[in-house]
């Protein structure tokens, strides 16, 4: 029930999911895919009776390895079931002895 950055009140919480965020020009993630289509459409170029067009590109990529990332953090609260936060400490301190269980 403790997450870092969540503070703990009593109600429990579930952590449902996360998911990472990067800035749009960060890392090229696609440089191999470019890397290939670029050499395919040169191996096309120099075939017999290949009529395409050769643009030149001034800019190749966006991305400047921007290093900004964050991730966030998807929870969910049962207010339902809320314990009191004396009793949620008690429960914390209190060791378990599995033999006197049983």
């Amino acid at each position: 029930w403790d997450l870092e950055g969540v503070p703990y009140n009593g109600v429990p919480l579930r952590l449902v999911g996360t998911k990472l965020y990067g800035c749009h020009q960060g890392k090229d993630k696609s440089v191999r895919a470019k890397e290939k289509y670029r050499a395919g459409k040169e191996k096309q170029m120099l075939e017999d009776h290949a009529f395409l067009k050769g643009n030149r590109q001034v800019q190749t990529t966006k991305k400047m390895n921007c290093p900004v990332e964050f991730t966030v953090k998807h929870i969910v609260r049962f207010p339902g079931f809320k314990v009191p936060v004396a009793l949620s400490t008690l429960y914390l301190v209190l060791p378990f002895d599995p033999i006197s269980s049983i």
